[in-house]
């Protein structure tokens, strides 16, 4: 892909052309050496992605936000897309049509990127101040879905993470969003993916932090995220961390016990 993106490049810039004089192809050979090729791909990339139609593009856009793959299950999940102006996107389209231009390869179960420099390309025509609504967009649709697969729920917590604690500033979506890291952190501890939990509970514990009065509100959610996180920092071997979770949390435990279960 890269090479024939290449080429067409030089053949328009007339670097590469055919004589009808010689009847051969012929090329700028000290013109072209002085070009880099890395910072060319992604330029050319770059350039192929924006002659895409805008829908199309959008779709793409989205899908990058994923990394360079995404499973076909989350696609299915992803039937109420909007854009940053309210028009609806679709993402499952565009990469199909992503297939049929050599940007996407498709498999069974997932579409992925045919190079990470294409997903980067398509992440990076996202502005930055705009890429957390994106995460924060998707996660949100997928948050409905998280209760049907488990990969979904761990792809909506991670959509929701990286769109980070100062995009969301809803009281009520914070707590949402902390029950949503709780469940992922819970299923990872099912699955002993115990660095992984923890990642959930330190994101979880942001969020449920920042609400106000969250023991009052939300108490058995503040209980949970505090004695799992416990846990999983005593199984880590972190015991001081451990016992750091245990006492800034205990005189809020209405006389329960709080114990550690390894």
């Amino acid at each position: 892909l890269f090479v024939v993106e290449f080429l067409h490049s030089l053949v328009k810039e007339k670097l590469l052309y055919f004589s009808l004089t010689s009847k051969r192809w012929s090329w700028e050979a000290d013109v072209i050496d002085l070009k880099c090729l890395k910072d060319d791909v992604a330029k050319l990339l770059t350039r192929k992605l924006l002659n895409l139609p805008p829908k199309m593009l959008e779709g793409l856009k989205c899908a990058s936000c994923f990394g360079s793959q995404i499973f076909t299950s989350t696609l299915l999940c992803l039937s109420d897309v909007k854009s940053i102006d309210s028009k609806s996107i679709d993402v499952m389209g565009a990469l199909e049509v992503g297939v049929e231009c050599g940007l996407i390869e498709r498999s069974v179960a997932m579409f992925q990127f045919s190079h990470d420099l294409i997903q980067q390309a398509a992440y990076e025509l996202i502005p930055v101040v705009e890429q957390p609504w994106y995460h924060k967009m998707l996660g949100g649709v997928l948050v409905a879905q998280s209760r049907l697969d488990d990969t979904i729920l761990f792809v909506a917590a991670d959509q929701v993470n990286r769109a980070g604690i100062q995009t969301i500033t809803d009281s009520k979506e914070r707590i949402l969003f902390a029950g949503l890291n709780l469940k992922a952190a819970s299923k990872s501890m099912e699955q002993s993916e115990y660095d992984s939990a923890l990642t959930y509970l330190n994101s979880g514990l942001l969020f449920l932090t920042c609400i106000p009065d969250h023991w009052g509100r939300e108490y058995e959610l503040s209980l949970n995220l505090f004695h799992k996180s416990a846990q999983v920092q005593y199984i880590h071997g972190n015991i001081d961390e451990s016992m750091k979770v245990c006492p800034s949390s205990r005189p809020k435990f209405d006389n329960r016990t709080f114990a550690i279960t390894v």
